[in-house]
């Protein structure tokens, strides 16, 4: 598959580090960030836009399934 959001990213990573037992974990780290961005904004605004991408493509390649690149010659070209 294709790289996805911050939410998979972070999904992926409660889930590995053994958080994705319950419900729980979700909604702790639901309400740390939104705790965090209200209590932070100021600061966050000041982050570079640049910066903010980086993060996104390294969860991107992160969370991309590269097995999956071994398939694209198997696609219909009306696929596309």
């Amino acid at each position: 598959g294709i790289g996805g959001c911050a939410l998979i990213g972070q999904s992926i990573i409660n889930a590995q580090s053994g958080g994705g037992i319950s419900r729980l974990s979700g909604m702790s780290m639901a309400i740390f960030l939104a705790l965090g961005i209200v209590s932070f904004a100021p600061l966050l605004g000041q982050i570079p836009i640049v910066a903010l991408a980086g993060v996104m493509l390294l969860v991107c390649q992160s969370t991309f399934s590269w097995s999956s690149l071994r398939l694209w010659g198997k696609i219909p070209k009306l696929d596309y």
